[in-house]
């Protein structure tokens, strides 16, 4: 090896240590090796011992300065000094023998595989602390723990000083980009390294506490190492929010919260958010984790998800009430809107999860500014994924659960990822988790499973990686179970309803398979026409990713070939529309495999996409029509002498004691119940009958009967007296009718929701 090799040593009163600590050094025997010993003007005179063997030792530098400027400082100078003097490899250790020299070799052999950065680690199997307290050992682990957590380090040491640096490091990480002085020094190092995306190894050493000289950690360096984090995340905020090529992943980002108050309060519009609210707050009242039959159909971890959210939301909320929870109780049944929202948010956190993993995994394929841009913003502005994500379905953490598991199978196929055995390992765990999570969440996505037959295929001649498999698959298959059971009643009742409805072709209630697939193809072309667009004029370039392109189009098939054969009770192309929700995301995947070069002409794909988005935007900003009926019945209509007759399902009219009364016994649920023993809603004096209601309810004679109809032919001794349409199809709603890039009444209509028409007679 010919190498230069640099050993970079802070030292201030280590007389005792440093000679010899050098002479072991140099017992190694490593071919074109330096040290550098920056001192602090020691008192005790180390200087002069390094001068007197700079004698014998001519590869040693001595770096003296006037006092001591901290210990960051001077790693920062020697590394200064061994990139001038030409260093291919720095190490930095200290002088204490905490740090091993015979594990020096070690660091330079994993250099020489590959990595980028080596930390000799005392927190991974195999590395140990041999003489610290307990008090210091707390100290250690809560720092980290506040550094990973807050920077979001992956290594797990980041306090160790023991490390190997190749130097294209500090050719791509300016050393005066560092800013720290002291011992943070070392977190804001390897949170830089990472955050360049360096190839960072750890590996086992033992760590000896001093026998000699004391410690040179204080009060006041502990204090800087918290605040320098916190600095560290502040000032990486600051330069995302003031990077000007990070202007569309913020306004992205932003658009994910842009109309999360979408038709409130009318609480069906968006139809699985009732099992995430109204299961949790019955599954709270009954003091279980678990939800009753019928509550949660799927989505249990979107369920338990929006349970903790909600139960933290619930005792904000309760302190707001005195810690009355009877009178908050009260407040929720009448306000419900104010809990849909937690679903909502938690959609828009998880969208900015998936923004996150695209953006990832573009940076690492693609190196153009423009070719990422286009595809992020192809992917999110699309139709489709846009409606989908503003919602508070079980489908956005479900398929977010299938990328997460497919980054991490990607990650562990892709040989031009240099990884280390037990982080490949970690790799093979977590995408097999993440699937089994992901099936757990909706047994529908159980293809996702098919990541476990393309390990075993692509590590077939490695039996060791293949009972790992087996092993990690068993523990995520336990995993599995366990969440399992929390719904389990639920899970098997839905498992019932799709064989049962998979079986009800015989009687034409189903499509043919031939039918289905047919169907599906033709949702995939006007669902996702500009993806398509994008890949036929990539595909006359060469593949670039060979396995991101082989595993995206297995898992785009795949799910392609189950939703055809499952969902087969779709016989438009609106119907289920969400059904194809993940295959968009396959497709910009596809789209990413590929040589992608940014031409002109995608600029106007781009501006179709961002046209048809902010038209999406703008309409789950503004009411419904669902809205506009439910707000003119209440300033018009809340009268003691009128009857509200609602043939509109969607359309929820507040009710009083007496509408609920009306209900039929079976229909009577928490709200109901509680209305009619608290007297609620007593402010609303019409008298409301719906689909819920006693057919033998009859309105009191001299009743001003008003109808709410979709229909817009009054029948006989009816006048229409209010009109609230969206001017373009009967039910075009977020839900049913939104994603079609051919249906081009999407610009002729005036809000979302159905036509609604409001009649009026007089009873005599």
């Amino acid at each position: 090896m010919n190498e230069k090799i640099f050993i970079s040593i802070a030292t201030y009163n280590e007389k005792e240590n440093i000679e010899k600590l050098i002479r072991r050094i140099f017992d190694l025997k490593i071919n074109n090796l330096s040290v550098i010993v920056v001192d602090d003007n020691s008192p005790d005179g180390t200087s002069a011992v390094v001068k007197k063997m700079q004698n014998q030792f001519p590869s040693i530098f001595l770096i003296e300065r006037s006092d001591k400027l901290g210990y960051g400082a001077a790693h920062k100078v020697a590394f200064v000094k061994a990139l001038e003097s030409g260093a291919e490899i720095i190490i930095s250790m200290d002088a204490d023998f905490s740090h091993d020299p015979n594990e020096i070799p070690n660091l330079i052999t994993q250099i020489e595989k590959g990595y980028d950065v080596v930390v000799g680690s005392r927190k991974v199997n195999g590395g140990k602390i041999v003489g610290w307290g307990l008090w210091r050992k707390f100290c250690s682990i809560g720092a980290t723990v506040v550094a990973r957590l807050v920077l979001g380090i992956r290594t797990r040491d980041l306090t160790t000083g023991f490390r190997a640096y190749k130097r294209k490091v500090f050719e791509i990480i300016s050393i005066d980009e560092i800013t720290s002085t002291g011992y943070s020094f070392l977190e804001e190092s390897i949170y830089l390294i990472e955050k360049y995306d360096f190839n960072v190894k750890e590996i086992p050493v033992v760590f000896l506490n001093r026998e000699y000289g004391k410690s040179k950690l204080t009060w006041q360096e502990i204090i800087y190492f918290f605040k320098t984090i916190f600095e560290l995340r502040i000032n990486s905020w600051n330069k995302f929010f003031l990077n000007k090529q990070n202007i569309p992943l913020i306004l992205l980002s932003v658009s994910f919260f842009i109309g999360i108050w979408h038709a409130l309060p009318m609480l069906d519009v968006v139809g699985d958010e009732m099992y995430y609210v109204g299961g949790v707050l019955r599954a709270m009242e009954n003091f279980t984790l678990i939800p009753a039959f019928g509550e949660v159909p799927y989505g249990t971890i979107t369920y338990l998800l929006n349970y903790v959210l909600i139960g933290g939301f619930v005792l904000i909320l309760f302190f707001f009430f005195e810690f009355n929870i009877y009178n908050l109780k009260l407040f929720l049944i009448q306000s419900p809107g104010i809990m849909y929202l937690i679903p909502r948010l938690l959609s828009a956190f998880l969208a900015m999860v998936y923004l996150g993993l695209f953006n990832k995994v573009l940076k690492r394929e693609i190196k153009d500014y423009k070719s990422r841009m286009f595809i992020l913003v192809l992917t999110f502005t699309n139709m489709l994924i846009v409606s989908v994500l503003h919602t508070g379905k079980m489908w956005i953490l479900s398929t977010l659960l299938v990328l997460i598991s497919f980054y991490y199978l990607f990650q562990t196929l892709d040989s031009e990822i240099n990884l280390d055995k037990s982080k490949k390992n970690g790799y093979i765990f977590l995408s097999i988790l993440f699937g089994f999570l992901a099936t757990a969440n909706f047994i529908f996505f159980g293809f996702a499973l098919i990541n476990i037959p393309l390990l075993l295929i692509f590590f077939r001649r490695d039996k060791e990686k293949q009972i790992k498999i087996l092993k990690y698959t068993f523990i995520s298959l336990l995993v599995f179970a366990v969440i399992l059971c929390l719904n389990f009643a639920n899970t098997k009742e839905l498992i019932m309803g799709l064989w049962i409805e998979r079986n009800q072709t015989a009687v034409g209630q189903n499509l043919t398979i031939m039918s289905s697939f047919w169907l599906y193809f033709k949702k995939i072309l006007v669902f996702f026409p500009l993806h398509i667009l994008a890949i036929a004029l990539t595909l006359k370039e060469n593949i670039k990713n060979k396995k991101l392109f082989v595993i995206s189009v297995i898992y785009f098939f795949t799910y392609f070939i189950l939703v055809s054969v499952i969902g087969t009770r779709s016989f438009t192309v609106y119907a289920y529309y969400r059904y194809v929700f993940p295959l968009g995301f396959f497709l910009s995947l596809i789209l990413i495999s590929l040589n992608f070069k940014f031409r002109k002409y995608f600029y106007i794909i781009s501006a179709i996409s961002i046209f048809y988005f902010i038209f999406i935007l703008y309409f789950i900003s503004v009411p419904t029509t669902y809205n506009k009926a439910h707000n003119w019945v209440i300033n018009n209509l809340n009268q003691g002498n009128v009857v509200v007759l609602n043939g509109i399902r969607l359309l929820e009219l507040p009710k009083n004691k007496e509408s609920y009364m009306s209900y039929q016994k079976e229909a009577c649920a928490t709200k109901c119940r509680n209305t009619i023993d608290n007297n609620l809603n007593a402010s609303i004096k019409f008298f409301t009958k719906d689909w819920h209601s006693e057919p033998s309810t009859v309105p009191v004679a001299g009743s001003e009967v008003y109808y709410i109809e979709y229909d817009q032919n009054p029948k006989v001794g009816q006048e229409q007296v209010a009109e609230f349409s969206n001017k373009a199809n009967n039910a075009f709603d977020l839900e049913t009718h939104v994603a079609n890039y051919f249906d081009l009444d999407f610009f002729h209509i005036k809000n979302f929701g159905s036509d609604i028409f409001i009649y009026k007679d007089k009873i005599k």
